[in-house]
Parts: C-alpha cells; structure tokens; sequence
C-alpha cells in the first residue's frame, strides 16, 4: 500500500506549488481610463454663461443648426442624441438619433426648432456607453431660442 509520509510529501507539494502559482497570477484590477466627452457648436454663438443661442427665422420652419459630440475614446462608439425642451408643448426633431464617432472621436446630429419656439431655452444631450469599460458618458448644451 502507500506510505502515509510520501502521501503527505505529495499533498505538501502539491499545495505549496498551488500558493507559488496563485501568487505569481496579480489579482490586480485594471486601471479604467475615463474618456473627455462633450458636446458643441462650431456655428452658433455661445454667451459668457456657456449658452449657445440659435436665431430663428420668423415665418420659416426650416431652422436647422448642427450640433457635434467629440470623445478621446480609441473606439467607435454609439451616440444617441436626445433633447429636452423647457416648453413642453413643441416636438425638436434632431436628425440622425443616434450616429456613430468617426475616428477622431467625433459624430453629429441636426436640430430643427420651430420658428415658434422664439425665447424657449432646449437642452440637446448626447450619451453612449463605453462597451470596453461599461462606463456611460453623458453631454448636453443648452440653446437658447432667439
């Protein structure tokens, strides 16, 4: 039969490698890198209280401003746009709702206000999440309706 000493040698050894092994894996968490998200204008004018303001054409419902997103993220991420208006009772179409970055980092979409909106203030989010860190990233501007 077995010697209970070489059966106890065996377990030792057996253990003292499994405490070697696990000790040389790091149970290090990785370091998650947050990404610059934000979202801008390049066309309207923004005021010293970081307002963007759109002027709108009277009698014209062809209003229209592009409005861009910008991450330092390395991957293509998927925007969606959505915008939050103070007066509830009109609709703001934006076009596309949701886009893809490019490789710089950067999507857009197209707001179109009504004419009739003159003096509402709107809020146009953007938000994506990150799929490598599960991180979500939310933007917005405000617009005032001029």
């Amino acid at each position: 039969m077995f010697n209970s000493n070489i059966c106890r040698s065996a377990l030792q050894i057996i253990v003292g490698l499994s405490f070697v092994l696990i000790g040389c894996n790091k149970n290090e968490k990785e370091e998650i890198i947050e990404h610059d998200f934000r979202v801008f204008s390049n066309k309207l004018e923004k005021d010293a209280k970081s307002y963007y303001h759109m002027d709108l054409v009277d009698n014209n419902n062809e209003n229209e401003a592009i409005i861009f997103s910008r991450t330092s993220s390395d991957w293509i991420q998927k925007v969606g746009w959505y915008c939050e208006e103070k007066n509830s009772n009109y609709q703001i179409n934006l076009h596309p709702a949701t886009s893809y970055t490019d490789v710089g980092g950067e999507t857009h979409t197209v707001i179109y206000p009504r004419n009739n909106m003159i003096g509402d203030t709107i809020k146009v989010f953007a938000e994506y999440i990150d799929e490598n860190t599960n991180l979500l990233y939310t933007s917005w501007i405000s617009i005032v309706l001029d």
